[in-house]
């Protein structure tokens, strides 16, 4: 009998083995094999943290017109596709803030086991304006990372209708420069917030900075100090300032404030646009409750400025503006135009005017024109005939703005020595007032070129008497190169071998490099283990330092500077008394400093410094009293003092 049955588990052959067991041990090795690429396969996927999604807002109950925050936490992935929102547009403005990071490590120690814990994670920052009051559904988002995916939950969003009030006690209006334009003509677009009662909390909606057909440039006004605490700053969709000044008038027969915004607008394309309207949402005084008796009981009654006063929610909202922008005309447009409009001057000089063929001539072009200078592009000098065929021209650069000029510096370097000037520049431009194109030219500016003496191989071999450049006489010249030859006589027979080689100077350093390096490394190990042993004292070294550096960016960043400066202030001082920097305020420092000798006068600018932080972050930069000088710059003095009382 060939083949048997097993009494458990599949057939098994018995006789020699070479049909059936040889196939099913090829069976089971390719089986090993598929398992152990699948686990192969898996085994990155199985390594890679999780794809995971939340969805935060602001608040779920807001009122119409009234910007808020929608945030989009993504952990596993560090660079997630932000993802597609129509469906929130349907039912609110949408701007994107743009990604955040939120990384944190957390090392705990255990019984002498130390355990690293690292969090990544990705915020995508969105700001939702409600169009209407009404009970709405942001659906379920669709985040992709890669070939993952992942889906936040409905979140529901109650919208309330806000408080109408008479224009004349809360009001905003919208104007722009110009009502028709010319596609690449600035404008400027002007917001008036009129406040004729007591109002706090005013947050701003601009909808019109979300529009993909116009670029909104950044542009800081120049600031008067005297004038400094008239100043009020609100922020773009994308975080960026932009400066409003408050002036007090009569309108309608009563006092009111008035503050406003300017920004410039830059048209990209032709057609006529209905600017959405703005928005501003604040709480307004809606009347006085009746003084209880109990009041005067409360303990902090006396610190609240606004007890016995009544706030409502309300809103006031700008009439929608009409831009008309116009098409370039394509009749009579110069060959060299590169998109220049409105009105412009062009002005060369040229440094130096004495050379010899090949040297650098700086030129330095003077453009006037337009308010807005930024993106404003120098004269195309290739396309320039003239100055092509005569001249070398280096790489075009960005220019600099000085004041209402544009400072463009080219490379020159001429071809020949026929060169006599440098033709006129010419800048073609189209004046929006007349509606044609037009051009402003330079004078062509006189040059003297000379011509340089080349040394050729011919004149290196001593065929001719060649002259360098200066008129000097090549020494040497007759007997040709030749004489720079020399044979193999030259050369010196030296022996080479161990013994020689034990005798240099480099084998006897390599020899010595391993024991060197390795006592090198040993001191590096035990100072670094020495420096890591202690990571509290370690860190109260460097917080002065950190703390600088965390106020030099700050102060280059252009951010609130009430809200950076308190965070650097707690982590200073955290890593200086070995207490949690979280919510650290004064009155948890206060003792302890004290106790290490630090002066009673700097602990007064300390607390100062505090309350100025907390109060422009928690109640806003209007709440800040204006003769306070800025809490970047005291903070830079008070580390300096407490430096110094600690010594």
């Amino acid at each position: 009998m060939p083949w048997s049955r097993a009494p458990y588990g599949p057939w098994t052959g018995i006789g020699d083995g070479s049909g059936a067991s040889g196939n099913r041990s090829r069976g089971v090795a390719i089986l090993c094999l598929a398992v152990l690429v699948g686990l192969g396969a898996a085994l990155p996927c199985l390594a890679q943290e999780p794809l995971r999604v939340s969805v935060h807002l602001e608040s779920t109950e807001v009122f119409a017109g009234e910007p808020f925050t929608l945030q989009i936490r993504v952990s596993g992935e560090e660079e997630p596709e932000p993802p597609e929102m129509t469906a929130v547009a349907k039912d609110f403005a949408v701007a994107f803030a743009g990604p955040r990071s939120n990384n944190s490590t957390q090392i705990s120690i255990v019984n002498g086991k130390v355990t690293r814990a690292v969090t990544r994670e990705t915020i995508l920052v969105y700001q939702l304006t409600a169009k209407a009051a009404g009970l709405f559904t942001i659906p379920s988002l669709t985040v992709r990372a890669g070939a993952r995916s992942a889906f936040t939950e409905p979140v529901q969003v109650r919208v309330r209708e806000p408080l109408k009030v008479d224009p004349g006690t809360l009001s905003l209006s919208m104007e722009l420069s110009k009502s028709e334009v010319t596609v690449g003509e600035a404008l400027t677009v002007s917001w008036t917030w009129t406040v004729g009662t007591d109002v706090r909390g005013f947050q701003f909606g601009l909808p019109l900075l979300q529009e993909k057909d116009f670029h909104f440039p950044v542009v800081t006004p120049e600031i008067d100090p005297a004038l400094r605490d008239r100043y009020l700053q609100i922020e773009r969709p994308d975080g960026k300032p932009i400066l409003g000044m408050q002036r007090r008038t009569r309108l309608g027969g009563r006092d009111v404030v008035q503050v406003t915004f300017h920004q410039v607008m830059i048209p990209l394309r032709a057609g006529t646009f209905a600017l959405p309207k703005s928005t501003v949402v604040c709480e307004v005084l809606a009347g006085y409750r009746q003084r209880d008796d109990r009041d005067f009981g409360f303990p902090f009654g006396m610190l609240d400025r606004d007890r016995g006063k009544v706030y409502r929610r309300a809103v006031a909202e700008s009439d929608e503006a009409v831009l008309m922008v116009r098409d370039l005309p394509e009749e009579g447009r110069p060959a060299d135009f590169a998109g220049h409009v409105g009105r412009y001057d062009l002005r060369a000089e040229a440094q130096p005017t004495d050379v010899n063929v090949g040297d650098p001539i700086t030129l330095t072009l003077y453009v006037s024109g337009p308010e807005y200078l930024d993106r404003v592009e120098g004269p195309p000098l290739e396309a320039n005939a003239e100055l092509v065929r005569d001249f070398r021209i280096s790489d075009p650069e960005p220019g600099t703005v000085d004041g209402r000029l544009k400072v463009f510096k080219r490379i020159l370097r001429a071809k020949h020595p026929d060169v006599n000037r440098i033709p006129p520049i010419r800048l073609p431009y189209f004046d929006s007032n007349a509606q044609s194109y037009r051009v402003a030219e330079t004078a062509p500016i006189p040059l003297t070129v000379r011509a340089v003496r080349v040394v050729t191989a011919q004149d290196a071999e001593g065929v001719s008497a060649p002259v360098a450049p200066g008129g000097r006489t090549l020494q040497a010249w007759s007997r040709g190169i030749a004489a720079n030859y020399e044979d193999l006589d030259v050369l010196e027979n030296r022996d080479f071998g161990w013994t020689a080689r034990a005798r240099t100077p480099a084998w006897n350093s390599l020899l010595a490099a391993p024991p060197v390096g390795y006592a090198l490394l040993l001191t590096l190990t035990l100072a670094w283990r020495k420096r890591r042993s202690d990571p509290a004292a370690r860190a109260a070294r460097t917080a002065c330092r950190r703390a600088r550096r965390g106020l030099d960016r700050l102060a280059r960043s252009g951010e609130d500077p009430h809200a950076g400066v308190l965070d650097i202030l707690r982590q200073y001082l955290g890593a200086k008394l070995g207490m949690s920097p979280g919510a650290l305020v004064f009155r948890d420092v206060a003792g302890p400093l004290r106790a290490m000798g630090l002066p009673e006068g700097v602990l007064a600018d300390l607390e100062r410094l505090f309350e100025t932080c907390e109060a422009g972050r928690y109640a806003g930069t209007g709440a800040v009293e204006g003769d306070r000088p800025q809490p970047v710059v005291s903070a830079r003095t008070l580390l300096a003092a407490i430096e110094g009382g600690l010594s």
